[in-house]
């Protein structure tokens, strides 16, 4: 009605940040996995590439704050409760699915929340050169 495209909410995130090493590309920080054909398509546009690339850079001083501060401070909050969630179910280092790369490397949660921060900033950093690509 208003011109704009609008996208559902997202969710359902337990195969996303690395979570999955499987044949889908979910691991890699590296490249824009997304099975929606017409997304990528979109993307072909130049004029629509533009936009999409500077609400990136838009948005990405608020992700930055929320990984420097908010995920240090959310990891905190709920160590206690991961302690006792890795007391019950014992799989830190273990294969579970969907098996994350490296995941017999990491045996503690701090270990856990530093793969996912830097994971996360791998994925910025890719981010930002396919997005400074789109406005070249």
């Amino acid at each position: 009605k208003d011109g704009k495209l609008h996208m559902a909410s997202s969710w359902d995130f337990d195969i996303a940040f690395g979570n999955n090493n499987s044949s889908t590309g979910g691991d890699t920080p590296e490249g824009f996995n997304c099975n929606a054909r017409w997304f990528a398509r979109l993307l072909q546009d130049p004029a629509f590439a533009k936009k999409v690339a500077n609400r990136w850079y838009e948005t990405k001083p608020l992700l930055m704050d929320v990984i420097e501060n908010d995920l240090p401070a959310q990891a905190d909050a709920i160590r206690l409760s991961a302690k006792f969630n890795f007391i019950k179910w014992p799989e830190l280092g273990l294969l579970t699915w969907p098996a994350p790369t490296g995941f017999y490397t990491r045996w503690t949660y701090q270990s856990e929340v530093d793969y996912l921060t830097s994971w996360t900033l791998e994925r910025i950093a890719w981010l930002d050169s396919a997005y400074g690509e789109m406005l070249k």
